[in-house]
């Protein structure tokens, strides 16, 4: 069954398009720029069949980064810090370092001056 589609907006106003997926600890799955639809990609069985597995005992999160997919397109920030109030949108910051997965793995060594501690320790 194809997961629903949602949507929520940050505190700045701009739309996320997510779907969750599963139970329990959640699982941010990143996506990599500029190849990101979620409703798109669910339509491929291999990768369709990647967040299943994924989802087998944790709370998949997937979204479209804002600028892409689903996801608000007129978005002109794409930093680092942009990257971390989408999160901080769909996810409890208290529980990042055990939900976070980024695909290039590389978003949780990157420092974050203005929230240090949110990334500290990130499974990647």
């Amino acid at each position: 069954m194809e997961p629903r589609i949602q949507y929520a907006k940050t505190k700045d106003g701009v739309s996320i398009a997510f779907y969750t997926l599963g139970e329990g600890v959640p699982l941010v799955h990143m996506p990599s720029p500029p190849f990101s639809h979620i409703q798109v990609e669910w339509q491929i069985p291999e990768i369709r069949h990647f967040y299943e597995s994924l989802a087998a005992k944790r709370k998949l999160i997937r979204f479209d980064r804002p600028g892409f997919g689903l996801s608000q397109r007129d978005v002109a920030d794409h930093s680092l810090d942009a990257s971390l109030t989408y999160l901080e949108t769909l996810v409890d910051p208290s529980t990042y370092r055990d939900s976070l997965s980024s695909r290039p793995p590389t978003l949780g060594r990157w420092p974050s001056p203005t929230r240090p501690a949110i990334l500290s320790g990130c499974r990647t």
